[in-house]
């Protein structure tokens, strides 16, 4: 049964840092359109009805941002599983988390699942309370911050992710505005403080967004997080939002995509593990390009095929993949 969230959650743990705040298992919290949910010092009201389902919230200390940029405040809270969200937000900091902004100059600003940060313009700081408050309209939130207005998040690059295989790990990132940028660079760190380079990804001469992937193949580790440094044309940096990986106990399987031919002409192809496909292709045997997917899905059907072999491609998390199929 869906449990309707009416009144306002207060949870303690002040001093906790980066301890979870809010849990919300398979059966959700759904918070009405109008209602206000607090949690520690995290202001939220709706303005649609909004579910939150397998999610977990947590709050941190450790700020968005470094490198050449400005920090975000060391207030910053995250959520496991990024959601849509409209409505009225806001939070209270302490002045020891301002980390060099300026109170009267705070907005709001957050990540969505990608790692693309966006800096809110139109807010408010209240520096009576310590508080830092934004209408946000269709925003997907996956962390949570603040920062001096129009100082832009230093992770509006790319958006990473980390998949851990037999043997290595397998990075993945889709860089906006490409041609911004003349290098890529990929760091590690076991504590989230100390980095250190763990390669260089070969830039790909295009305009756009742009897929590209990296393998690490030193797995020996109990926890590591990721980043990735992009260097560009005007030699200032951007650094990825961090993605954390710990001592892989279950590899996840090998990428693979399946062509099911189906009756009149058609086939379906998908992703293994229900793994999201991008730059899907259906090619003839002569090499040429007779369908091409739009856009990510963990499954395509195509229709009126004529009989022949075809050859079908796609990326799983940057890795090229292929299957041969035929049609009757």
């Amino acid at each position: 049964m869906k449990r309707l969230l009416i009144i306002s959650s207060v949870l303690l743990g002040l001093s906790q840092q980066a301890a979870a705040q809010l849990s919300a298992g398979a059966e959700g919290w759904y918070v009405t359109a109008g209602t206000t949910w607090f949690t520690d010092s995290l202001v939220l009201t709706p303005s649609v009805n909004t579910a939150l389902v397998n999610n977990t919230l947590t709050r941190s200390s450790t700020p968005v941002g470094g490198g050449i940029y400005a920090e975000s405040v060391k207030r910053v809270y995250a959520f496991s599983a990024p959601f849509n969200f409209s409505g009225d937000a806001s939070f209270y900091f302490l002045e020891e988390e301002l980390n060099g902004n300026t109170a009267a100059d705070l907005q709001l600003a957050y990540l969505d699942d990608a790692g693309t940060g966006t800096t809110t313009t139109g807010g408010f700081a209240n520096t009576f309370n310590n508080s830092v408050w934004n209408f946000l309209s269709d925003a997907t939130l996956s962390r949570l911050t603040a920062i001096n207005g129009g100082v832009p998040l230093p992770l509006s690059g790319a958006g990473l992710q980390a998949v851990c295989y037999p043997g290595y790990i397998l990075l993945s990132a889709t860089v906006l505005d490409n041609e911004n940028y003349a290098r890529l660079e990929v760091e590690r760190s076991s504590d989230g403080q100390a980095w250190q380079a763990a390669g260089t990804i070969a830039r790909v001469e295009k305009h756009g967004s742009v897929a590209y992937s990296f393998r690490d193949t030193d797995t020996h580790f109990q926890k590591r997080q990721y980043r990735l440094v992009l260097t560009g044309k005007d030699g200032k940096q951007q650094v990825s939002a961090e993605r954390m990986i710990t001592r892989c106990t279950q590899q996840a399987e090998q990428p693979a995509i399946f062509a099911t031919a189906q009756a009149g002409g058609s086939v379906l192809i998908t992703g293994a593990n229900n793994s999201e496909m991008n730059n899907a292709r259906i090619r003839d045997m002569s090499g040429r390009t007779i369908w091409k997917g739009s856009g990510r899905a963990a499954q395509y059907q195509v229709q009126h095929l004529v009989p022949g072999v075809y050859l079908a491609t796609a990326e799983i998390a940057g890795q090229p993949l292929h299957v041969r199929f035929a049609v009757q």
